[in-house]
């Protein structure tokens, strides 16, 4: 199953979306792709809280129209806690992002430091999908450290021009990935 969430939130002033106010947790066991899109940050936290996806394994966030002065560092660390969703196994966000094998990542502003700790916990990551996104950012979050995060990375498609975003980062997270034994089985460039 898909869900599709594009511009959602609250509207106007108040707390309508407020985590104080939002008791309920949507039960979705059988949730297996979310695309959450257009939404600013503190709504996209507020409705990953209220989400139990236990089976989610297809995450796109095609997070492009606020300024970019608005930061979705707190999602990535919102999905990276070990705070237990209200479920009846009980997991953690960490535990669910932990099982994600696809991302789509379009024109996400965040930090390199929320970018590295979310690679870090996508364990089973096979194919990232990166739009015009800071690729250095992202590629180094993919490659430092002693453990390589995202072992099981397989498939890379990249959308945009690296000249403006780092294509010596490509080439250095290449060889990083083939130096610590996981070299990517497919890039895919569209300019």
């Amino acid at each position: 199953e898909i869900l599709v969430l594009n511009g959602s939130g609250p509207q106007g002033q108040g707390p309508a979306w407020d985590a104080r106010t939002i008791g309920t947790v949507i039960h979705a066991p059988r949730l297996r792709r979310v695309v959450l899109g257009n939404m600013k940050p503190d709504a996209a936290c507020v409705l990953w809280k209220r989400l139990y996806m236990p089976s989610l394994t297809h995450l796109t966030l095609e997070l492009d129209v606020w300024p970019f002065s608005l930061s979705y560092d707190g999602l990535a660390a919102l999905m990276c806690s070990e705070q237990r969703v209200d479920g009846p196994d009980t997991k953690t966000f960490a535990e669910i992002t932990a099982d994600i094998r696809t991302l789509e990542l379009k024109a996400l502003a965040c930090s390199p430091n929320s970018l590295s700790i979310m690679f870090r916990t996508l364990r089973s990551l096979e194919h990232l999908f990166l739009q015009d996104v800071n690729f250095g950012s992202a590629f180094k979050a993919v490659t430092q450290g002693d453990v390589l995060p995202c072992q099981s990375l397989r498939f890379l498609d990249i959308k945009g021009s690296l000249s403006r975003f780092g294509g010596e980062s490509l080439k250095a997270f290449i060889k990083a990935r083939n130096e610590k034994g996981h070299p990517l089985a497919s890039v895919g460039i569209d300019p």
